[in-house]
């Protein structure tokens, strides 16, 4: 089940990934040729056509950062589900007696002294985070 929901998310960003990609952003130049005529005077005309191209290419940009954002969180969050690590935490417990193990089979440092080992008690309840 995991790796499904880890399969579809990173369906789910490549989507997003390529609606970023394919999103385009509009010229910021203003031809008056094509320019529509909103009021009688052409300056006029020139303001009011600036302000809405401003904010097609603002609204572009916004909507390209966004889709790129959601395409990295789904991405991020699916796989560790595709990969099955999900939910699972390491056990240190067994990390730090593998490690003192190590350090008995050395029994000594590159100076010829002894290296103390620790010892990991076996009965303690593990506290939970």
């Amino acid at each position: 089940m995991k790796k499904a929901i880890g399969i579809i998310g990173i369906i789910l960003a490549i989507v997003f990934l390529c609606l970023a990609i394919n999103t385009s952003i509009p010229k910021k130049y203003i031809s008056s040729y094509s320019m529509t005529e909103y009021v009688g005077g052409d300056a006029y005309n020139f303001i009011i056509e600036a302000s809405l191209r401003g904010g097609e290419i603002a609204g572009a940009q916004i909507t390209k950062a966004i889709y790129f954002a959601v395409s990295a969180i789904l991405l991020m969050l699916s796989l560790p589900c595709f990969v099955g690590n999900a939910g699972q935490t390491p056990d240190v417990r067994s990390e730090l007696k593998q490690i003192s193990e190590w350090l008995k089979s050395i029994k000594t440092s590159h100076d010829g002294k002894e290296i103390e080992t620790v010892q990991v008690p076996e009965n303690e309840e593990q506290s939970e985070i």
